[in-house]
């Protein structure tokens, strides 16, 4: 038991470690789809505003 103790500290921190940095990246991703998301509906009201400006010079 004396051997097993320092191991299980070992792989508790590792697995804290581990988790810490699942949760960072998760976060990342995350804040990266919500950009991605408001860019595209970004250029998609870019879009209807060219279409919607189009439509007063073609009268």
């Amino acid at each position: 038991t004396l051997i097993l103790e320092p191991l299980e500290a070992q792989i508790k921190e590792i697995q804290s470690y581990i988790d810490a940095k699942f949760e960072e990246r998760e976060r990342q991703l995350i804040s990266m789809a919500r950009e991605i998301r408001a860019l595209k509906k970004a250029q998609q009201q870019k879009k209807s505003f060219y279409k919607w400006l189009k439509t007063f010079f073609e009268k």
